[in-house]
C-alpha cells in the first residue's frame, strides 16, 4: 500500500502544478487532496520538492522499462520525447518556481540516469572509459534536456516526428557514442 498512497500524493501534486506554482502548493492542499492527514504526508514525504524527486525518479524507471522495449534506437527516443511533449505543462511549471536551478538540476540528473541505464542496457560491453562515459552521458543530458525543454516552452517550431528523427540523427552522429556500438 506505500506505494499506492506515495503515487496518490504524487497525483495530487500533479493536478495541483496544473492550477499553480509548485512554492504555493501547501502540503494540507496534497494532503486535502488525497484525504490523508498531514502526519500520513510526513511519513512518506519530507517535502513537495521529495514529491517530485520521487516522482522524476519513477518516471525515470518507467521510461527506461518502455524504451528497452521499443523496437530501435529512434523508438526509444520517441518514448522519451513523448513522454516530454505530455509532461510539458508539468515541466513549466516546476521550472517557474522559485527552485528553478533545484528542478533543471533534478531534469538533468533524471536524463542522465535515464540514459546511463540505457547504456548499460543497450551496450554492456561498450569499450568506452567510466571517465568517457560520465562526459558523454553529461554532455548528452545537458544538451537532450535543452532541446526539450526549448520544444516543451514552444522554442522550437517543429513537429514531434521531426525532433525524434533529428535526435536520433544527433545520437547516432555523436563521435563519443559511436564507441558504444
Amino acid at each position: 500500500m506505500p506505494a499506492d498512497i506515495r503515487q496518490m500524493i504524487v497525483d495530487a501534486l500533479l493536478t495541483l502544478l496544473k492550477k499553480k506554482k509548485l512554492e504555493k502548493i501547501t502540503i494540507k492542499e496534497i494532503a486535502d487532496q488525497c484525504d490523508i492527514s498531514r502526519q500520513t504526508f510526513y511519513y512518506y514525504f519530507r517535502d513537495v520538492i521529495e514529491v517530485v524527486e520521487w516522482w522524476a525518479q519513477k518516471i525515470c524507471q518507467q521510461l527506461v522499462a518502455s524504451s528497452i522495449q521499443a523496437e530501435n534506437p529512434r523508438a526509444a527516443i520517441g518514448v522519451f520525447v513523448r513522454f516530454v511533449v505530455q509532461y510539458h505543462d508539468v515541466i513549466q511549471r516546476l521550472l517557474e518556481c522559485r527552485w528553478r536551478a533545484q528542478m533543471e538540476k533534478l531534469i538533468v540528473d533524471a536524463v542522465a540516469d535515464y540514459l546511463r541505464s540505457m547504456t548499460v542496457h543497450k551496450f554492456p560491453n561498450a569499450s568506452i572509459s567510466p571517465a568517457e562515459m560520465e562526459v558523454s552521458l553529461h554532455f548528452c543530458s545537458y544538451g537532450l534536456t535543452g532541446v526539450l525543454l526549448a520544444y516543451c516552452t514552444n522554442g522550437l517550431s517543429i513537429d514531434q516526428e521531426t525532433l525524434i528523427e533529428q535526435l536520433y540523427r544527433m545520437f547516432s552522429q555523436n563521435a563519443a557514442l559511436s564507441k558504444f556500438e
